[in-house]
């Protein structure tokens, strides 16, 4: 059964851009060493431009992989009971989308005036080949995987932002308490796939999707690049002193891949545990560890 569609509305108060939208851990920048150098304003609004690039991130996902993915699945056969749980599923993430292209509407009107996303550009090579193989969920089940990673995340995001419900933006912490509530059944419905999809598939072509998945978050989870640039740019353009300093701030960037701290901000057994847990089952995946290098696997330290 799905929820009332007027659960998903924005709160009527304006955006309050005195205020912080996301905890600061969860932003590029506060992991490098001159992040606490700086202002309390220019930490401010890097803070709230990077919350506006992790919802678009989110309504990627759900708008266009998930949607695709769920839609690819729904147009087989499938038991009436598992079809209609996707298809809730589905009218669920799809309704997320929207909140979350509402709230950056709501809270950057210039950024994303006519468009739904300034931040993240995908390559068109890379959209096309995610496109194909995410319309052959069943040849590439994969993107079972990208799900649960970003449903299991999201669920600890929203937990983080909810510790700090009374001095982030009301209406970030309003959409990511929604978002909360689906979740959960979320990355159930996400195993529950992974069982029929994943599991009866041979072992050596379980090993081509997992290189797949590799190269999918080395391309657009872990390593900042192409949209964590455009973050980094447009907050230098609003502050002159820092455009000077982008050398500065990109080398900065550059050397996140090799902090640990980082990469278990990203993706770890306390943000991801369904998902971590999953990988130690499958041999195939202990190769994730070179992309998502908080996990371990089996879970030794």
């Amino acid at each position: 059964m799905t929820r009332d569609p007027g659960v998903y509305a924005l709160p009527p108060a304006p955006v309050d851009l005195t205020r912080f939208f996301i905890p600061e851990r969860m932003t590029q920048l506060f992991h490098t060493p001159g992040y606490a150098g700086l202002s309390l304003e220019k930490r401010r609004r890097y803070n709230q431009l990077t919350g506006l690039f992790l919802n678009e991130m989110l309504v990627f996902f759900e708008d266009i992989l998930a949607e695709t993915v769920l839609g690819a699945l729904l147009a087989g056969p499938l038991p009436k009971a598992v079809a209609e749980q996707l298809a809730a599923f589905r009218w669920e993430e799809q309704r997320h989308a929207e909140m979350f292209k509402a709230l950056n509407r709501k809270a950057a009107p210039a950024l994303y005036r006519g468009r739904d996303f300034h931040f993240v550009r995908v390559p068109r090579a890379a959209r096309l080949l995610l496109d194909a193989a995410a319309r052959r969920p069943r040849l590439f089940p994969l993107f079972l995987w990208v799900m649960i990673l970003q449903e299991d995340r999201s669920l600890y995001y929203s937990r983080e932002i909810l510790k700090l419900k009374d001095v982030l933006d009301p209406s970030f912490v309003h959409v990511y308490r929604v978002h909360m509530a689906d979740e959960a059944g979320h990355v159930r419905a996400d195993l529950d796939l992974l069982e029929r999809y994943w599991a009866p598939v041979p072992a050596p072509w379980r090993r081509v999707n997992a290189r797949m998945l590799r190269w999918i978050f080395g391309e657009f989870f872990t390593v900042p690049k192409r949209a964590g640039l455009r973050v980094l740019e447009t907050w230098a353009a609003e502050f002159p002193d820092e455009a000077a300093r982008l050398p500065y701030w990109r080398s900065q960037l550059a050397a996140l891949p090799a902090s640990r701290d980082y990469h278990a901000s990203l993706f770890s057994r306390e943000s991801v545990p369904a998902a971590f847990a999953g990988f130690d089952r499958w041999p195939e995946l202990a190769g994730m560890s070179r992309e998502l290098r908080a996990y371990v696997p089996g879970g030794v330290r």
